[in-house]
């Protein structure tokens, strides 16, 4: 330990420096692309070299602005190295199968989490990128589980007592690949304790959510941002793709908790927006969106623009409080301070980029496919492997639960 009670290798890594603190955009109308070097990003991430210069198209819903985050995306250099090794792993603990394990592999998650997490040393990645793909799958899991009689909550209330204990059932699959995915991580006790909380922050508002039925609830502009997850991705891995072990005093500061809620409202609106065409194709009524239409007697378009307006909001909100907390005496090193800002940003910039560049929210990859390998009655509710099944932004399988479910 250092004499500011962190870890002696607390340096920022030397592949990945914080960029300057960046000033709010604002003023440019809705239905056009803000300036900046976001934009360009977006349209330039090679999922398989990180090569900047090759170029991915940005996917646009209709009736949707583009929403960008004004901040650069970044991409951890060992991506391509991490990734088999992380499927292989994967597969080895045998929760998913046939198709929905492909549509899972195909998702990437290695991407999502080299996106999320720039600084993240080779072994670090591997490990976060493993939590993640289990996290994703076991929005799946309790997707299949909707249509037995409490069997979605069984499962969470097993998951919530690990958290509590430390004790899993290893019988149950599931609950074996999550616990060895969080021992994998060699969180630190604070660490662990944060991830213990916003983990169960996340779990609850999963099942809150899920007692809404397939209806626009008004609770749900509050519990969206519980259920997104990324609060536990902003409080732990974070720091941990760093390498710090930040004290509480800097990080339950009002100031910084303000600054990740306002990330994390941000990266709801976002992940909304976006999902909106894909939900109406499979007949989902839970979303912002639809919500704030329900509440104040808006018109589609007017409730698309009314998401977009707290997206643009809520950004220029944290990157106000992104200058407050560079005034604060946090009893820490400012460098410190400012890399742990930067690399919030950068998470919620890959996470934004990320959805954004994603097959994910194409409304016609919305068609029927067989329930199983060798199975020629499709079921609707299934989607094609070229689109994952479940999340859409982490923390909206439990907003499903009305369609048509089939477990296998």
């Amino acid at each position: 330990m250092n004499q500011y009670g962190l870890p002696a290798n607390t340096a920022p890594l030397l592949a990945w420096a914080p960029g300057p603190v960046r000033e709010p955009v604002t003023g440019f109308p809705l239905d056009v692309d803000p300036p900046g070097q976001a934009v360009a990003d977006l349209a330039s991430v090679d999922v398989d070299t990180g090569n900047p210069t090759a170029g991915h198209k940005i996917q646009r819903q209709r009736g949707v602005p583009l929403v960008v985050f004004p901040y650069p995306s970044q991409l951890s250099s060992h991506h391509v190295m991490v990734r088999p090794r992380v499927h292989e792993w994967f597969i080895s603990k045998g929760i998913l199968s046939g198709h929905w394990l492909a549509n899972h592999l195909v998702a990437d998650y290695t991407l999502f989490t080299a996106m999320m997490h720039p600084p993240c040393t080779r072994d670090r990645l591997e490990r976060l990128a493993r939590y993640y793909s289990v996290w994703f799958a076991m929005e799946t899991h309790a997707e299949t589980l909707w249509g037995h009689s409490g069997a979605s909550n069984r499962w969470f209330s097993s998951a919530l007592e690990y958290l509590d204990t430390g004790r899993a059932d290893l019988r149950d699959p599931w609950t074996a690949a999550f616990a060895e995915a969080v021992e994998g991580l060699r969180l630190p006790p604070d660490l662990r304790r944060r991830h213990a909380r916003w983990k169960r922050d996340w779990i609850e508002a999963e099942m809150r959510v899920a007692g809404y039925g397939n209806k626009p609830h008004p609770d749900f502009l509050q519990d969206r941002h519980h259920s997104l997850g990324n609060m536990l991705a902003l409080n732990v891995f974070t720091p941990y793709s760093l390498n710090l072990d930040l004290p509480s005093s800097f990080q339950e500061h009002p100031v910084i908790q303000s600054l990740l809620w306002a990330l994390t409202r941000a990266s709801s609106w976002q992940s909304d927006l976006l999902s909106l065409e894909v939900e109406d194709a499979r007949g989902e009524k839970v979303n912002t969106v639809n919500v704030v239409c329900e509440m104040h007697g808006l018109s589609r378009q007017e409730g698309v623009t009314e998401i977009h307006r707290l997206f643009h909001a809520d950004t220029a909100e944290a990157q106000r409080l992104q200058r407050e907390a560079l005034t604060q005496d946090f009893a820490l090193p400012e460098h410190l301070t400012r890399t742990y800002l930067d690399a919030a940003f950068a998470t919620t910039a890959g996470f934004n980029c990320w959805n954004q560049i994603s097959d994910r929210y194409k409304p016609e990859l919305y068609r029927t496919t067989p329930q199983d390998e060798g199975d020629t009655n499709p079921t609707p509710s299934r989607p094609t492997p070229s689109w994952v099944p479940g999340p859409r932004g982490l923390g909206t399988s439990a907003a499903r639960i009305t369609l048509p479910r089939t477990s296998h």
